[in-house]
């Protein structure tokens, strides 16, 4: 598993079983089967051998053929078949820059990876070799910035995050109704007993106001209008959720809280431990709510309004254009400081505000 390789451990061996056509190794809930046609003539599993006994007269010749299948059974996402962009082309006199754009688009590729419930979803991981999964915050800003290219990729991204949605109030997971998921592991995360992360781990604060900004802007980009409008009961969850559970404290802000001692202490894009302090070097106390935070929130709202406008859902978006008018009042009002330098926006709230 990829959180061993991370330790620097040695793993631990494992040892295969015979099958009647090969070899299968399985350690929980993965399982890896190495088949050959012909068939061997002896499995040795202790020694992990195959023996086929043969005979091959002059001028002829024998194979077989080894399949080696992850049969891992959790939804263990896989790379995309092909990429749901044209390759750019560019011409200029600087064949550097041209190279540039050949590697970028080749490392854009190499992350790409199906959703195992609708293969035709692409997404892009958010990282090799350690965050070569399926993440909200990443996996949307990557296929928002890539809109230029098509919306294929923004499509395949906000519907596979959109299938695992929050529907309940789970504080194990953090996850709760309309809610974007942090990350998707088969197998979880834990790094010692700091960091311990379940399958589907929803400590975010920024992915669900995320997905609706993509949305949005995939809509204005040429996203087809029916794909567009399937998508309406998911957004509309995701904003209730930003009114009802993303002010952890009730002041009007969205912000995090880990409730379960074991996830993200921070879960904005500044998600390492010290990742939000004071200028003397204090860490800021949950629940924190980040300056950008807010931005994402209030263009979500307003986004969203536009879409809702759009589909003939009038009453609604006047609501959404209203709740994001209270937040930047309210952001104004809260957010800035200053200093001998002048005013600045504060880069996050924190429990004393």
């Amino acid at each position: 598993r990829m959180e061993e390789v991370r330790t620097g451990m040695p793993p631990r061996p494992l040892a295969p079983a015979a099958t009647a056509g090969g070899l299968t190794w399985s350690d929980g809930g993965l399982r890896v089967t190495l088949a050959c046609s012909p068939a061997p003539d002896a499995v040795d599993a202790a020694s992990g051998s195959l023996t086929w006994h043969i005979e091959v007269p002059p001028g002829s010749r024998w194979k077989t053929t080894l399949t080696c299948v992850n049969g891992e059974p959790n939804g263990l996402l896989r790379p995309a078949r092909s990429a749901p962009w044209t390759a750019p082309e560019l011409t200029c006199a600087d064949r550097s820059f041209q190279k540039w754009i050949r590697q970028a688009d080749a490392d854009l590729r190499a992350l790409l990876l199906a959703d195992p419930r609708e293969e035709s979803d692409v997404f892009l991981a958010a990282g090799a070799p350690w965050f070569l999964t399926l993440f909200g915050r990443d996996s949307l800003w990557a296929a928002r910035m890539l809109l230029p290219l098509g919306t294929r990729l923004a499509e395949g991204t906000l519907r596979a995050l959109a299938r695992r949605q929050g529907t309940r109030t789970d504080p194990g997971s953090e996850e709760q109704p309309g809610k974007i998921l942090h990350e998707f592991r088969p197998d979880g995360l834990r790094l010692g007993d700091a960091l311990v992360l379940p399958p589907v781990y929803y400590g975010t604060i920024d992915a669900t106001p995320l997905w609706l900004i993509l949305l949005h802007d995939a809509w204005r980009w040429g996203m087809p209008p029916e794909r567009v409008e399937e998508l309406l009961p998911k957004a509309r969850a995701a904003l209730e959720w930003m009114d009802r559970h993303g002010d952890a404290d009730g002041d009007g802000f969205l912000e995090y809280l880990d409730s379960t001692g074991r996830g993200l202490a921070n879960q904005g894009w500044k998600d390492s431990g010290d990742g939000v302090q004071s200028a003397d070097g204090v860490l800021a106390e949950p629940p924190v709510a980040l300056c950008e935070v807010q931005a994402y929130a209030h263009e979500a709202a307003v986004g969203a309004a536009a879409l809702l406008r759009a589909f003939g859902r009038g009453q609604e978006a006047d609501r959404w254009e209203e709740w994001a008018d209270r937040l930047r009042r309210r952001f104004r009002a809260r957010f800035w400081a200053e200093d001998d330098r002048g005013p600045y926006p504060a880069i996050a709230l924190d429990r004393d505000k």
